[in-house]
């Protein structure tokens, strides 16, 4: 029979991921994605769909604000936020943060969509700044492709084309193929659809100067504050570097 005083030791030394933390000093980057979505979207418009769009941004506003987040970018169905080096979120616990974030956003999505849906959560840890910059564009690299995707499958498919014959129209194309077969065909250029779509979208922090009263000396004054703003003209290529430079080391 097991000893008292040894059971529980015994039993916590299971829990062997729970002491997984991460390192000290180290950029962390929290990127959920949602779950099945395919299916969930399977009814809205195509290839984008404003009040899906709408969803996310709200989401992931409440996730950057809630989680103090340096910067959060999102496009399609994923959500990337950045904390600094130092920041102390659960202790810096693995299981605590991916959990938490990923039921959280669960959560919210589910409410402003009313219907039930998931997340998951991983966490992505860089040393050096720039690992960060590379991240955000290579995030913002990925929403390029999925966007001139969406709006060729979805241009055949509206065009008649089944689900098979729209995909095996792409197979092998590149983004310049992709990017032809629109024009050519449709009349649709690529770079004249909202940039939010091919972008994404950023939130950050804003200052901004509001007035107060102050009732000891009864007058008026001017008080910085901090509000989260969401921006769906984001920058590209070195522009978009620059810009989440400025994120990480805000003034």
């Amino acid at each position: 029979m097991t000893h008292p005083n040894e059971f529980e030791p015994r039993m916590r030394r299971a829990e062997f991921f729970h002491g997984v933390r991460v390192p000290d000093n180290m950029w962390t980057i929290i990127r959920m994605d949602g779950k099945g979505f395919t299916k969930l979207t399977r009814d809205m418009d195509h290839p984008f769909d404003d009040n899906f769009h709408g969803f996310m941004i709200a989401v992931a506003e409440e996730l950057h604000t809630a989680f103090n987040a340096l910067y959060t970018e999102t496009h399609s169905d994923e959500i990337s936020m950045v904390f600094p080096r130092n920041f102390d979120l659960f202790d810096r616990e693995v299981e605590k943060i991916v959990s938490t974030t990923a039921s959280y956003a669960s959560v919210l999505f589910s409410q402003a969509i009313e219907q039930f849906c998931t997340f998951d959560s991983r966490v992505v840890i860089f040393a050096q700044d720039k690992e960060v910059v590379d991240y955000y564009e290579w995030r913002q690299e990925d929403s390029v492709r999925g966007a001139i995707n969406s709006w060729a499958y979805w241009t055949l498919r509206k065009d008649g084309y089944g689900k098979r014959t729209a995909t095996q129209e792409l197979v092998n194309k590149g983004f310049s193929a992709k990017n032809e077969l629109l024009m050519t065909r449709y009349g649709i250029n690529f770079n004249d659809t909202p940039l939010w779509h091919r972008r994404g979208t950023g939130i950050y922090w804003k200052k901004i100067e509001k007035e107060g009263f102050n009732p000891m000396t009864q007058e008026k004054v001017m008080a910085t504050r901090r509000i989260s703003v969401f921006d769906e003209k984001l920058p590209m290529k070195d522009e978009y570097r620059d810009f989440v430079w400025s994120k990480l080391y805000p003034e």
